[in-house]
């Protein structure tokens, strides 16, 4: 008997020179920003005073401007390591693709390699958000008009800081803030695992073999022909609607992760205000009670970035059974199992990071708004921070809701879970049904 890795054959291993082209162009391009930054970091003056001065930075200021050398420059080797045995990798693509393994083994071959990318992707992502931290501590103390720091060596990283701003223009070794970055790294991890996925696939037949109904032309009205398309009696339909009912689910998340995302909004600025800014002059007050009692000192992460990570991977399986549905890729029932589980396990882990941010969120809201958390008036002031970071308050130092109060958002996630648990038990139950006919 054939084992199942016999279906994805890629055009039978006999267009192995292209596949390794393509493999060779994707870590090219993947290349081209890893080495760039890496150049970066490898030239950038202020990074390296800014590393050989860790003391200082710790003892003046937050948590979320500290990062050591390891959090930047090892993990960036690490990243790419990756690459170079990724291109290591294709280079014996057409000969391991040509020799007499099996195909399960060549198979895993490929997804080996694309596992090396999507590492790669993530570890450059990790020490991009790092240097992050460093920047947005270099961009506030290069500011001339920052004079509020009595520290002798804060001052004496404030003129080498400001000092390396006008030799290169303050922009020379900027790169993409914190969300962006994470934003970069979401949509390259799609781009490989949709590639991957494409040319891992042979070529499909044109007549696709589902179980349950005949695609004869319809002698009924075109009404009946198109109930027919989209009911739930064959395999392809289940998949289309459980694609369908995963992908309305998760539009109000992602509406929650655009949103927290962009520069003006006020959850943005109210997330910057709250882990950067109070780190910058490490003055936030909180009135009695202990960081312990608040426990938001490693929120931020958590809060503004992991929904934006876990979604990515939902949005690339989504567009990946989407590709699936409309080139009409042969479906069994181990595919059809695994698809399940795929969109269920990330739909429930994107709902459950979004509902601890949208919580927390709404807790960091009430702690501004309450007296818990307060700010030194000169940086309230302070327009550079207005316009690099946003501005939450209103007149009165107040914060409007930045989102769905706690109430309503607990009733839509209640509403997405119900909906969600419905689809799928009825999809789940068809399926088994249309199996038993087989």
């Amino acid at each position: 008997m054939k084992s199942n890795t016999d279906k994805f054959k890629i055009d039978n291993f006999k267009v192995s020179n292209k596949l390794m082209f393509k493999f060779l162009l994707l870590f090219l391009i993947l290349s081209i920003q890893a080495v760039t930054f890496l150049v970066i970091i490898n030239i950038n003056y202020s990074l390296k005073y800014y590393l050989n001065n860790l003391d200082v930075v710790k003892e003046n200021f937050g948590k979320n401007l500290f990062v050591n050398k390891f959090e930047i420059e090892v993990l960036m080797w690490i990243s790419m390591s990756f690459l170079l045995v990724g291109f290591l990798s294709i280079g014996f693509l057409n000969l391991f693709l040509k020799s007499k393994f099996s195909n399960y083994y060549k198979v895993l071959y490929i997804m080996v390699i694309a596992i090396f990318a999507v590492l790669s992707i993530v570890f450059e992502a990790i020490s991009e958000y790092s240097y992050s931290k460093f920047y947005n501590l270099f961009d506030f103390l290069s500011q001339k008009d920052n004079t509020i720091f009595e520290s002798e060596s804060v001052k004496k990283m404030q003129e080498v800081f400001y000092n390396m701003s006008i030799k290169n223009s303050g922009n020379k070794y900027k790169w993409a803030s914190d969300s962006i970055t994470w934003w970069l790294a979401v949509i390259k991890i799609i781009a490989v695992i949709f590639s991957f996925t494409i040319w891992f696939k042979g070529p499909q037949s044109n007549k696709l073999k589902i179980t349950g109904y005949n695609f004869k032309e319809s002698q009924g009205s075109k009404f009946n022909a198109l109930v027919k398309k989209f009911s739930l009696n064959n395999s392809k339909n289940i998949s289309f609607w459980l694609i369908i009912a995963t992908a309305l689910v998760f539009l109000p998340p992602l509406a929650y992760i655009v949103n927290m995302s962009i520069f003006s909004t006020k959850m943005n600025s109210m997330l910057n205000w709250t882990f950067i800014v109070k780190d910058l002059y490490k003055s936030v007050s909180y009135n009695g009670i202990s960081i312990e009692e608040i426990n938001l000192e490693n929120s931020y992460f958590a809060i503004k970035f992991l929904p934006i990570i876990i979604s990515g991977f939902l949005m690339a399986s989504i567009f990946i059974f989407i590709t699936a549905y409309v080139k009409n890729w042969n479906t069994s029932k181990s595919t059809f199992t695994f698809q399940f589980i795929i969109l269920l396990v990330e739909i429930l882990s994107v709902l459950v990071a979004i509902t601890y941010s949208s919580h927390e969120a709404q807790r960091i809201t009430n702690l501004w708004n309450n007296g818990t958390f307060e700010i030194s008036p000169i940086a309230l002031k302070y327009s550079y921070l207005k316009e690099t970071y946003g501005f939450p308050f209103d007149k009165n130092n107040q914060i409007s809701e930045p989102w769905m109060s706690g109430l309503k958002y607990i009733s839509q996630t209640i509403i997405s879970l119900s909906f969600l648990s419905t689809i799928y038990t009825i999809l789940f139950i068809k399926y088994k049904k249309l199996q038993k006919k087989i």
